[in-house]
């Protein structure tokens, strides 16, 4: 890991930036938790006092002398001259449209792709535009469901007229009902995540690993013992609930979102596709709030991303609009095939891709 330190010479000028080399553990490399903050400060090296003041990371940038009384201490990004390239972008789209969906888990796929390749972590815009995207892939291919949820939200607010009578409580309504009663446990587990150090303490290669194999396995074991006898209409408020509880555990890396909720509808007598349906649809509310702070990090942060070296490189719009293109087509395509697949074979597939990465991710961090 290389950071740099910008010197100066004795008129308060900058010379140049000199990199400093830092070696991590492996793991803690691979690992550690990336943050969306600038790691260079301005600071000046006028008087002893201000060079203590040298920020945690050992990167800073020196501020001319004339500068000191003129201008407060705030971060300033510096630019790599390296761009994210065109294929890195589709990459990554394709990485989070295809893992949203299918229960292998998309948080562990976007720790480590780009730690593999080296590439810069993407930032909040590009986030914040894979969420757009595969959200719009969910709601374009359960289209009737979309318009149900949406239909059920004015029937709350306005009523239905049926049979002479005007109602509130329709099948519609009780859907957007079902899919809310699963978002608080989630929620209130989201909302911690990103206020706490709770994000630090889980991005571990131990837990990652853990949850990868044993997540996949309690799939596998719903899936062959839970019985098929209720389908998607006819889900109790108790389910929902439960389910919901179920999903407030997709915080953990390498858990999968969509995995947990598809375990616990199975687990409660869901068929296959109806579980799998009912477990994508449960995340809409989670995932219109998560792009919503992913977006409120681009307005407080910036659109950038972080290099490996810890330089923060530019996102542009039009590279922003290239992920959402890529991962809508990834999703729509990763919903196709899961629905396909678990109507035919059942959710094996996926446990046995859950444990083979498990297994190559313990072989790489801990035995290589």
């Amino acid at each position: 890991m290389v950071m740099r330190h910008r010197r100066v010479s004795n008129d308060g000028l900058c010379v140049d930036d000199a990199p400093i080399a830092i070696s991590l553990p492996r793991w803690e490399i691979l690992f550690r938790p990336q943050s969306r903050s600038t790691d260079c400060y301005d600071c000046d090296f006028f008087s002893l006092a201000f060079a203590l003041r040298t920020t945690r990371r050992l990167a800073c940038i020196i501020a001319p002398r004339h500068d000191i009384e003129a201008r407060p201490h705030k971060a300033v990004p510096v630019e790599s001259d390296r761009l994210m390239t065109a294929f890195h972008l589709i990459f990554i789209a394709i990485v989070q449209g295809v893992t949203e969906w299918l229960p292998i888990s998309s948080s562990g796929h976007l720790i480590i792709v780009p730690e593999l390749f080296q590439w810069p972590q993407q930032g909040p815009l590009i986030d914040a535009m894979a969420h757009l995207g595969t959200l719009a892939a969910l709601l374009v291919y359960f289209r009737k469901e979309t318009g149900r949820l949406f239909q059920g939200s004015l029937d709350l607010v306005f009523g239905r007229e049926i049979d002479g009578e005007r109602r509130r409580l329709t099948a519609d309504s009780k859907l957007a009902l079902l899919i809310a009663l699963a978002t608080p446990p989630g929620l209130v587990l989201g909302i911690l995540y990103v206020t706490t150090d709770l994000d630090e303490m889980l991005r571990q290669p131990a837990v990652i690993v853990f949850t990868l194999a044993g997540f996949g396995v309690l799939l596998l074991v719903a899936d062959m013992l839970g019985k098929r006898e209720f389908r998607f209409d006819e889900m109790s408020w108790r389910d929902a609930a439960l389910i919901g509880l179920a999903q407030a555990l997709a915080f953990i890396p390498g858990t999968s979102r969509s995995g947990i909720t598809m375990t616990a509808a199975r687990a409660l007598g869901y068929d296959r596709p109806d579980a799998a349906r009912f477990g994508m649809l449960a995340g809409v509310p989670l995932f219109i709030m998560s792009g919503a702070y992913a977006t409120l990090q681009v307005a407080t942060e910036g659109a950038m991303a972080i290099a490996p070296d810890g330089t923060l490189i530019p996102v542009s719009l039009s590279q922003a609009l290239i992920v959402v293109f890529f991962a809508f087509i990834a999703g729509w395509a990763a919903i196709w095939l899961l629905m396909n697949v678990v109507v035919r074979i059942g959710f094996l597939p996926f446990v046995i891709y859950r444990l083979a990465l498990a297994g190559v991710l313990y072989w790489w961090v801990f035995l290589r």
